[in-house]
This record gives structure tokens, sequence and C-alpha cells, in this order.
């Protein structure tokens, strides 16, 4: 016989907003962000680059933010643009729309490969001596193992579909970073 208690199911989290954020959430969120980088990545970048740097840090940031006006600008002359490959398609119709699509794709693919090197630097600099031998041959040395080896830690994680898992993965990063950041103060 069944107990009522086994048909009982209790979600880890309860989203009680659904997905809705304010505009003033979002903007925070979006800030806290890029400010967290900024305070670690620009004095380095100052450091290293001088005054050169500082200037080219405002040109940027002024090109940035030319860019982010005609961005919209132009989705504010047709509602019915939502996407860049829309805005490409507008400003050179459906070839427009092809370029864009495939330069969007091509920086996340670049993206990606960015912190699989970045990862497989970080195992090198734990791990310098792994090597991987076969009857005695050094087949493949160690910075080479450590991306194969970053690659496969991180291939699961794209077959992961719905926030459901990408939630659980986030919650293990959170705890696996917190207890670091636990064992670096004690």
């Amino acid at each position: 016989m069944q107990d009522a208690c086994d048909s009982v199911t209790v979600p880890i989290l309860v989203d009680s907003n659904n997905g809705t954020a304010s505009f003033l959430k979002t903007t925070f969120n979006g800030l806290n962000s890029l400010l967290g980088i900024a305070v670690l990545s620009v004095p380095y970048a100052l450091s290293c680059g001088d005054w050169a740097s500082l200037i080219l840090l405002l040109v940027i940031s002024s090109a940035t933010c030319y860019t982010g006006l005609l961005i919209k600008k132009c989705m504010e002359a047709d509602p019915n643009i939502r996407t860049y490959p829309g805005i490409g398609e507008k400003a050179f119709g459906a070839r427009g729309r092809l370029v864009v699509s495939i330069f969007m794709n091509l920086e996340l693919y670049l993206l990606a490969i960015g912190f699989l090197i970045l990862v497989a630097d970080n195992l090198h600099s734990l791990l310098p001596d792994l090597l991987v031998n076969v009857q005695g041959r050094s087949v493949i040395n160690g910075r080479q193992t450590c991306i194969l080896l970053a690659a496969l830690i991180i291939m699961p994680t794209v077959q992961l579909s719905g926030r459901g898992s990408l939630m659980e993965l986030d919650l293990i990063r959170k705890e696996c970073s917190s207890t670091g950041e636990g064992y670096l103060l004690v």
C-alpha cells in the first residue's frame, strides 16, 4: 500500500517571481557584474599600459556608448526589430542577417575556446607534470592533457537543458566558491 508521503514533491528552490525582474533589478545586476570586473582588471591594465591604456579605455567606452545609441535609434525606427540579425537584415537585407548571425555564433564559439584555454592553463599551473603515457611513450604533454581534461569536464554542461539543471549547476558552483573563500579566510 502506498503512503501519502510518497507522492509529495517539494521543490528545492521556490521561485516566487517566475522569471520577472524589474528594470531596476536588471540594471543593478548588470552594473554589479561590470563594475566587479572593472574593479579587478582596470588597475592591472593601467599598471601595464600606463596613460596610453587609459586613453584607449576612454576611446573604446565612447565607441561603445555611441554604438548603443545607434542600436537604440535603429530599434526605435522599426518596432519589429528585436535582435542583432534583425538589424543586419534591415540594413543590408538577407545577406546582412546571415553575416551578423555568423559573426554572433563565431564570437560565442571563440569565447568558449577562450574559456577552455583559461581553464586548461589553470589546471596546468596546478598539475604541471601531468602527462599521458602509452607503453612508456609520452603521447600528450601536460598542457594538451589539461586542455583535454578541461574539455571533458565542461562537455556535460553543454548537454544541460532547462532551467532546473542550470540552477542546480549554479548552486554547485556557488557552494564550491563559498567553500574556497572559507578556506582562504582560515
